[in-house]
């Protein structure tokens, strides 16, 4: 018993320091966008002098509540998962064909169900990032902000996927191509150098994944902060024009 709350525990405390790492990077873009970039200027305050530390501070202080519930709904769906997980794994030796292919697909509502949850969350953060709101009220904000801008969001998260592969595979390329130039000036004799350069491409790519999760954040933010916008300045139809000319 103790070792599963453990893992409860393991499972919840990754998910809410990835829930503060989301909430401290959204206040910050959130800061810099509506000071500066806002024609509504509605969340504006005086520009601070250092938006990180005034978005870690906003978070220690008013929003680990948040983060901590919407890392513990994600940690109700991921738990039953690696259970299933775990028992299907333990009934290899059985033969019973349908219980099996039930769990399967048990498992897959469930993967299906946490994607979903989680990428919620990830709006429901950047929301009260930026408006103060709690877990509920920026729930419900940020699914309307979605529906509202269901295309424009599913264009922007196309490209700006599309984009951030295709920089992760360029980094990760240059990167293993440096590296074989490399082993060839140390040691010109090496007759397989494969599967070292096939493990600096995997390191590489990941490395450059963990960085460019920042770009990634920030994109996704900013096109909340625009929906917002756009929300603010919905009755005055020429501002709406050029804010999306814009």
């Amino acid at each position: 018993m103790m070792m599963f709350y453990q893992f409860v525990g393991f499972i919840w405390v990754s998910e809410f320091l990835m829930a503060c790492q989301r909430l401290f990077i959204a206040g910050a873009v959130s800061m810099y966008y509506f000071d500066v970039l806002s024609p509504s200027r509605r969340f504006a305050a005086p520009t601070p002098r250092s938006p990180v530390m005034c978005s870690l501070w906003s978070l220690v202080r008013y929003h680990l509540g948040s983060a901590a519930l919407g890392s513990f709904i994600i940690t109700l769906v991921r738990v039953p998962r690696y259970i299933v997980i775990w028992t299907l794994a333990r009934m290899r030796s059985v033969e019973n064909v349908v219980v099996k292919k039930l769990l399967v697909i048990f498992v897959a509502m469930l993967g299906c169900i946490e994607k979903c949850l989680r990428y919620i969350n990830y709006n429901v953060y950047t929301v009260i990032s930026y408006s103060g709101l709690s877990f509920c009220p920026a729930a419900k904000m940020a699914v309307n902000h979605l529906l509202d801008n269901a295309i424009d969001v599913a264009t922007v998260n196309t490209v700006g996927d599309l984009v951030l592969f295709l920089t992760k595979c360029l980094v990760a390329g240059a990167t293993t191509l440096c590296a074989f130039f490399r082993m060839e000036e140390l040691w010109p004799t090496l007759s397989h150098p494969w599967f070292p350069l096939l493990i600096m491409f995997l390191c590489s790519y990941q490395i450059a994944n963990c960085f460019l999760s920042v770009y990634e954040m920030t994109v996704d933010t900013i096109m909340l902060c625009c929906a917002e916008e756009l929300l603010l300045l919905r009755d005055n139809p020429e501002a709406v024009q050029q804010f999306r000319v814009s």
